[in-house]
């Protein structure tokens, strides 16, 4: 789960995580928090995990398992969707900042940057303006606020936790734009993974968020049930994005 490793939330993943896994058999006792997650998707070793639904539909087809992903409360609405907000010092539109500086946390990010190329008009494979490359959603809002950049396109999520947990990071900013509608970040297993266990995570996920002693859990990550999809529901929602040329 360490697409959102903010310090304050990894109590409330470790519980969800724990009532979930007793419901799967052989499944590790806990979770990880010392690996670098980019380096896990591919692991042989990987029983769960998070990606990011560009990487899923760009490198990781028939190479991993989907599970499913959740269903966030976000801005006073529940979904397995989202968009990215694009955030800036002033209220102005995306066109006007086309020719200033992004800040991104990735470029194989579906939040962080291919969102944001889907507002630009067809035919930019690239930000017109300069780019700062941050590494992190939460360092993309630094950097803007900052003014070493002008402009960002920060996962829905990300945005909410902050805006609950430390707003002072937030300070400043504004919310100029929204991205395309989204799945949110796909669960996924190892490629080895046999159907009945993928079953056995889908049914677990299922069931433990109906678990009343969750409750207060699921309250701080914002998760108000789960749904099952396949790589090919990324696909279908994602492909048409595939017009930036990433």
């Amino acid at each position: 789960m360490a697409m959102y490793p903010f310090e304050s939330l990894r109590s409330s993943w470790d519980h969800l995580y724990g009532m979930v896994a007793r419901g799967v058999t052989g499944a590790p006792n806990e979770l990880r928090w010392d690996l670098d997650v980019h380096d896990t998707w591919l692991s042989p070793q990987l029983a769960l995990g998070m990606t990011c639904g560009w990487p899923l539909i760009t490198q990781l087809l028939r190479r991993v398992r989907v599970v499913g992903t959740f269903l966030y409360a976000i801005d006073g609405e529940v979904g397995h969707t989202y968009r990215s907000v694009i955030v800036a010092r002033e209220a102005v539109t995306v066109a006007d900042l086309a020719n200033k500086t992004l800040a991104f946390s990735s470029a194989n990010s579906l939040s962080g940057y291919v969102s944001m190329m889907s507002l630009l008009p067809t035919g930019h494979n690239a930000w017109p303006g300069s780019t700062v490359e941050t590494g992190a959603h939460l360092l993309s809002i630094d950097a803007v606020r900052e003014g070493r950049a002008d402009v960002a396109s920060i996962d829905a999520l990300t945005w909410t936790y902050a805006q609950q947990n430390f707003p002072d990071v937030l300070q400043g900013l504004v919310i100029i734009d929204r991205g395309p509608v989204v799945p949110h970040l796909p669960l996924i297993a190892n490629v080895a993974t046999t159907d009945e266990a993928l079953d056995d995570w889908r049914t677990a996920f299922a069931e433990g968020i109906r678990n009343p002693a969750l409750a207060g859990t699921l309250d701080r990550l914002l998760i108000q049930g789960f749904v099952a999809l396949d790589a090919s529901d990324y696909e279908a929602a994602l492909n048409p994005l595939r017009r930036v040329g990433l």
